[in-house]
C-alpha cells in the first residue's frame, strides 16, 4: 500500500512499556523489548522503509533521553515533541515521560549535528484566504471540479465566514446552514430529472378546485406536459394527471 500510494510519512517504533501493566503483572504478556532490541528496530526500520518511509521517529517517552539520543545517533532521524503531563508510560512503569520542554529538547538533538531540527516552529494563523484556498487545492486535486465551477464554491465560502464574522446571531448562522442543507437534499431529489424541462406553477393552496384559476393552472400545465421533450416517460393516455415528483409538469393549485 506504501508503494503504491505513499501515504505514511513516518514510522515510530513504540516498545511495551510492561513493568506496570495489568496484562503483563497478571500473566498474560511477556516483557517488552530489551533496550537493545529497541535500538535494533528502529535501525531494521530505517533499512527496510529506506525509499518507502522517509522519517523514523523515536519516542523520548518510551525510550528516554539518553536511549533518544543513541536512537538517533543508529538510524531514527525524528524525536517526539514537547509535551506536558504525559501519564500513559508512567503509568505503565516507565520512569520517564512526565515532561519535555523546548531547551531540553534542543539539548538533545543539536550536538548529533547534521540532524535538521526546528525547536520551537514558527506557529502562525493561517488566514482566512489561506484557510479557504488550501481547501480548493485539495479539491482541485481529488476532483475534477472544473476552474468555474471552483470559483463558484470559492465566492460561496467567502461569503459564509464572512457572515459568520460579522454576525454575532448564531439563529442567522443556523437558518443558512439550513437552506443550504435543503438545497442539497432538494438537487439530489430532482438530480435524475436534471434534464427533463419543468414547470412550477406557484400560488395559494386554499384555492377551491372548482375556482377558475384553479382549472387554469391545471390547463397550462397539462398543455405544456403535452409538448415535445416535457412529457413524462410514461405518458397517461387520453388524459393528463398531476404526477408528484415524475418528470414533465409540476402543478401546484394556484
Amino acid at each position: 500500500m506504501q508503494q503504491e500510494t505513499g501515504g505514511f510519512t513516518e514510522f515510530v517504533p513504540l516498545p511495551f512499556v510492561h513493568m506496570a501493566t495489568p496484562i503483563f503483572l497478571q500473566g498474560r504478556a511477556r516483557r517488552g523489548p530489551t533496550f537493545r532490541e529497541a535500538v535494533l528496530m528502529h535501525s531494521v526500520a530505517r533499512l527496510h522503509y529506506a525509499t518507502l518511509i522517509d522519517n523514523i521517529q523515536v519516542s523520548w517517552v518510551k525510550m528516554g533521553v539518553e536511549g533518544s539520543r543513541r536512537i538517533l545517533d543508529a538510524g531514527a532521524n525524528d524525536v517526539g515533541g514537547t509535551l506536558m503531563d504525559e501519564n500513559i508510560s508512567r503509568a505503565a512503569g516507565a520512569s520517564h515521560g512526565q515532561e519535555m520542554d523546548v531547551d531540553t529538547l534542543r539539548a538533545l538533538v543539536e550536538p548529533l549535528g547534521g540532524l535538521w531540527f526546528s525547536a520551537a516552529p514558527s506557529i502562525r494563523r493561517c488566514s482566512r484566504d489561506e484557510l479557504i484556498e488550501g481547501f480548493l487545492d485539495e479539491l482541485r486535486r481529488d476532483t475534477a471540479f472544473t476552474d468555474e465551477r471552483v470559483e463558484v464554491l470559492r465566492a460561496l465560502l467567502v461569503r459564509f465566514v464572512e457572515l459568520a464574522m460579522v454576525d454575532d446571531d448564531l439563529g442567522d448562522l443556523r437558518v443558512a446552514v439550513q437552506a443550504l442543507n435543503e438545497l442539497t437534499e432538494a438537487s439530489t431529489l430532482f438530480s435524475q430529472w436534471r434534464d427533463v424541462p419543468k414547470l412550477a406553477i406557484f400560488g395559494s393552496a386554499r384555492t377551491e378546485v372548482a375556482h377558475s384559476l384553479y382549472e387554469m393552472a391545471r390547463e397550462l400545465g397539462a398543455a405544456m406536459a403535452e409538448r415535445d421533450g416535457w412529457s413524462s416517460p410514461v405518458p397517461v393516455p387520453g388524459s393528463w394527471k398531476p404526477q408528484p415528483r415524475a418528470p414533465g409538469a409540476s402543478t401546484h393549485s394556484a
